[in-house]
C-alpha cells in the first residue's frame, strides 16, 4: 500500500526551509517539495529494502539535490494518511501524479513504449489511483473522467478527433479502391494528397496505420511517394541519398553535409568539419594528436609557435594540485585564438608566453586562423589561477582577435565536474533557443544568429532539450558543437549517460565549451572565463525548469564574491558591498561590442541568382569580408567623398574601376554600424556623386 511521510529540511547558509513529502509504494519511492510545488525525485527510485524513515537522511537529501552539505533534515518525521497529505501540501494533483508514477514501469517513463501502449498503461494507472483515493478519501468531490476513443492506435479525448481520423482513413481507402477498379488519372493525385495529409497528421501517434496506408497505395502506378529512412514520406523526385539511406528534402537541407573524401552526402553527426579546409571529412582531418606525434612535443617545446598537434600536457604537465569533483572545485584549460596584427608572429608568440608564464601556457599554430594567427593553450588550472594570469597580462594593442572573423576561445572543463544530471542541465542552459540573446551577449556570437558560429559551434537539436536526461541521451557526437564531448573516453561517456553509438574514444576527458568569440578586452575575457565556471556551478543547483538568463543572474547575486569580473559584466550589486550599482554594466560599455543580428531577410538585387542579405554587420570591415568569403563572392570598395559614404560593390558589370548598372551595392551605415543593401536604382544616383575605387578599411 502507499505510504506518505512528511519531513522538513533547511539550508542554514541560505536561511531557508521546506516541507518535503516522500511517497513510497513497495520498494520504490518519489519525493515532492511542497514549497516549490515540484518533484525533487519524480522518476521512481529503488528503496533498497529500506523503510521510509531510513530513507530520510541529510546525505540522501543532498544527493537528490546534487549538493554537498547544503541541506539537513529537521526531525521528527511524520507519517500521514492520504487525506492528511493532500490537506497539508494543498495539491491533490501532484500527490496523485506521484502515486501514478510509482505504479508505472520504468520503461514507460523512459518512453520505450509506443504511443498506444503508453496510453493504455497511463489509463490503467489513473484508474487504480482514482479507485484508491475514492476509497480512502470518500468525502472529496471527484470529477468523472471524460470518455475517450481509440482508432488505429491513436487515442482521442474528444469524439470529434476520433471521427476526423476515421473519416480521413476511410476516404483514403475508398480512393485507393477506386483506382484499383480502373479510376482516372486524376484519382492518383487525390490519393497522393490524401496520403500526405494522413502522414502529416498521424505519423507520430499512429505510425503503424500510416505505414499500412502507404503499402496499400504504393502498388499503384504513378503513386511515386517514398518512405524515407529519416522517418518521413516524400515525393520520389525530391528524395536524396545520404550515405546508405534515403532522406526527405527537409531533413537533407537541415542535417546532411557533403563529405569531401567520400564524394557523397552524410548525416552531419557522422562527419567531421575541418576548420582548416572549411569542409567535411569522414575522419577528424584537423586532429593531429596521434600517439606518434607525442614524441615530437619535447622538440616542439623549444619553438615560439609549436605545431598544432603538440599536447600541452606533454610539455607542461598537470600541476594544478586540484582533484576535480562533481561537488567541489574543478580544473579548466583555455584555448585563446588571436593574431599578432602587424607584428611578427614568432616574436609576438614568444612575448605572449613570457608574459602569461612559460609554465602556464604554450603557443600553437592553427591552420584555420588568419595571417599571423596562433593559439594560446593553457595547462589545466582552477578558476583563480586563470583569472590571476589573464588579469595581469600586458596585452600589446597591436594584437587582434575580436574582428578577425575566425578567432574563438574554447574552454575545456574537467568532465569529473559533472554528474549526469548536471551535464544535462548544462547542455540545456547553453543550447536552449530561449537563451540565444543571453548567451550571445557574453559569448559574442551564437549559431542561431551568426554565420561564423554555425561552422564552429552548432547548437543541439531543440527536441532533445526536454529534460536533463534526454539532453544527455540525445547529445550529438559531432565535435563542432556549442558543447563538444568528443574528448571523452568511453568509460567516462558511459558514466555520464551519453549514447555510446558515437564511440567515444578521446584521451583527455574534458567537456569543451566552444561558444566564445575571442576577445582581448579584459572586461569581456575575464567575464567569459568566469561565466564558464559559474555556469557549471549554477547548473549543479538550479532546477532544470529555471535554466535561463534571469535565473542565472539572480543566482549570481548570491555568490557575487566568487566572480568579480562577471559581477561587473552584468552590473550586479554585491549584497555586502556598496549600496549603489556600478555606473554601467561592462556588458554595455565593452568596446568589443556584439554586432547587431544579421537580417534573415534578403532580396535578389538586379535579379541576380544570389539572394543578398538586407543587413550585414560591419565589424570594422570584416563583416562584409566574411560574408563574401562564406558565399564565394567577389567585391570591391568605393568611397563617395561628397556624401561621406563607404560602399561595398559586387561588380556584376565586369569593370571593377567604376560602378555599373548591374552591380550590387551596400552602404556602410555608421549610426547602426552595419552594411545596408541598396535598391537597384541607387546605382544611377550614386554615380552622379563620382564615387572612386578605394582600398579596404585599415582594420579589415
Amino acid at each position: 500500500m502507499f505510504e506518505f511521510v512528511s519531513f522538513r529540511i533547511e539550508n542554514p547558509l541560505a536561511n531557508s526551509a521546506a516541507t518535503m513529502y516522500l511517497i513510497k509504494f513497495n520498494d520504490r519511492f518519489v519525493v515532492y517539495n511542497a514549497g516549490r510545488n515540484r518533484y525533487v525525485v519524480s522518476t521512481p527510485v529503488s528503496a533498497e529494502g529500506l523503510t521510509a524513515d531510513e530513507l530520510i537522511t541529510s546525505d540522501r537529501v543532498n544527493a537528490w539535490y546534487e549538493r554537498t552539505d547544503a541541506y539537513r533534515v529537521i526531525f521528527p518525521v511524520e507519517r500521514l494518511s492520504y487525506p492528511s497529505a493532500v490537506q497539508q501540501c494543498c495539491d491533490r494533483g501532484d500527490i496523485n501524479n506521484g502515486m501514478r508514477n510509482l505504479l508505472m514501469p520504468r520503461a514507460l517513463l523512459d518512453r520505450r513504449f509506443d504511443y498506444h501502449a503508453r496510453s493504455i498503461m497511463q489509463d490503467r494507472a489513473y484508474a487504480v489511483v482514482d479507485s484508491i483515493t475514492r476509497r480512502i478519501d470518500p468525502d472529496h468531490i471527484y470529477n468523472n473522467n471524460k470518455p475517450h476513443a481509440q482508432f488505429k492506435g491513436a487515442r482521442f479525448i474528444s469524439g470529434a478527433g476520433f471521427l476526423a481520423m476515421r473519416l480521413s482513413f476511410l476516404l483514403f481507402g475508398r480512393m485507393v479502391a477506386r483506382i484499383k477498379a480502373g479510376g482516372t488519372d486524376d484519382d492518383i493525385n487525390d490519393v497522393r494528397e490524401a496520403f500526405f495529409e494522413i502522414a502529416n497528421n498521424y505519423s507520430d501517434e499512429a505510425s503503424k496505420a500510416v505505414r499500412s496506408a502507404y503499402h496499400a497505395a504504393n502498388v499503384l502506378d504513378d503513386f511515386e511517394i517514398t518512405a524515407c529512412e529519416c522517418g518521413h514520406y516524400e515525393n520520389a523526385e525530391d528524395t536524396h541519398d545520404v550515405r546508405d539511406d534515403t532522406w526527405c528534402d527537409a531533413c537533407f537541407r537541415d542535417d546532411a553535409v557533403y563529405v569531401e573524401d567520400q564524394d557523397e552526402y552524410w548525416p552531419s553527426d557522422d562527419a567531421y568539419y575541418s576548420d582548416r579546409d572549411d569542409c567535411y571529412y569522414s575522419y577528424d582531418h584537423d586532429d593531429g594528436s596521434d600517439d606518434d606525434n607525442d614524441d615530437n612535443d619535447d622538440e616542439d617545446s623549444n619553438q615560439p609557435i609549436m605545431s598544432y598537434s603538440t599536447n600541452v600536457l606533454n610539455v607542461l604537465g598537470n600541476e594544478s594540485g586540484i582533484v576535480s569533483s562533481h561537488f567541489g572545485e574543478f580544473t579548466m584549460g583555455i584555448e585563446l585564438e588571436m593574431t599578432s596584427g602587424d607584428n611578427d608572429s614568432q616574436s609576438s608568440a614568444e612575448a605572449v608566453r613570457s608574459r602569461l608564464g612559460s609554465s602556464y601556457c604554450i603557443i600553437k599554430s592553427d591552420g584555420s586562423l588568419p595571417y599571423n594567427g596562433f593559439e594560446v593553450v593553457t595547462s589545466p588550472h582552477g578558476l583563480a589561477t586563470h583569472i590571476d594570469k589573464f588579469k595581469t597580462w600586458d596585452i600589446d594593442p597591436a594584437y587582434r582577435a575580436w574582428n578577425t572573423g575566425k578567432c574563438g576561445m574554447h574552454v575545456h572543463i574537467d568532465s569529473r565536474a559533472f554528474t549526469q544530471m548536471a551535464l544535462g542541465k548544462f547542455l540545456m542552459f547553453i543550447n536552449s533557443a530561449g537563451n540565444v540573446d543571453f548567451i550571445r551577449k557574453i559569448a559574442g556570437r551564437h549559431p542561431a544568429v551568426d554565420e561564423q558560429a554555425r561552422s564552429y559551434c552548432a547548437a543541439e537539436n531543440q527536441a532533445i532539450l526536454v529534460n536533463p536526461k534526454q539532453a544527455v541521451k540525445g547529445k550529438s557526437g559531432e565535435r563542432y558543437r556549442m558543447v563538444n564531448m568528443c574528448n571523452l573516453g568511453s568509460r567516462e561517456a558511459m558514466r555520464l549517460g551519453l549514447s555510446m553509438d558515437n564511440s567515444y574514444n578521446g584521451k583527455y576527458n574534458t567537456v569543451e565549451l566552444r561558444i566564445f568569440r575571442a576577445t582581448l578586452k579584459k572586461e569581456r575575457l575575464l567575464a567569459q572565463i568566469e561565466f564558464t565556471h559559474a555556469s557549471v556551478m549554477f547548473c549543479r543547483v538550479a532546477s532544470w525548469r529555471d535554466l535561463n538568463g534571469t535565473s542565472f543572474v539572480k543566482w549570481l547575486k548570491t555568490v557575487a564574491g566568487q566572480y568579480p569580473a562577471l559581477v561587473k559584466w552584468y552590473g550586479v550589486r554585491v549584497v555586502h558591498g556598496a549600496s549603489k550599482l556600478p555606473s554601467a554594466p561592462a556588458e554595455a560599455t565593452c568596446t568589443d561590442a556584439v554586432p547587431p543580428p544579421v537580417s534573415r531577410d534578403y532580396r535578389h538585387a538586379h535579379d541576380q541568382d544570389h539572394g543578398y542579405h538586407l543587413v550585414i554587420p560591419h565589424d570594422n570591415g570584416f563583416g562584409m569580408s566574411n560574408y563574401a568569403s562564406s558565399h564565394h563572392l567577389h567585391f570591391t570598395y568605393f568611397r563617395c567623398a561628397t556624401l561621406q559614404l563607404l560602399l561595398a560593390v559586387f561588380p556584376y558589370s565586369g569593370d571593377e574601376s567604376t560602378i555599373g548598372d548591374d552591380d550590387v551595392i551596400y552602404v556602410h551605415d555608421v549610426v547602426d554600424n552595419v552594411w545596408r543593401l541598396q535598391e537597384d536604382d541607387f546605382n544611377a544616383i550614386i554615380r552622379e556623386h563620382n564615387p572612386v575605387y578605394a582600398n579596404p578599411p585599415v582594420s579589415a
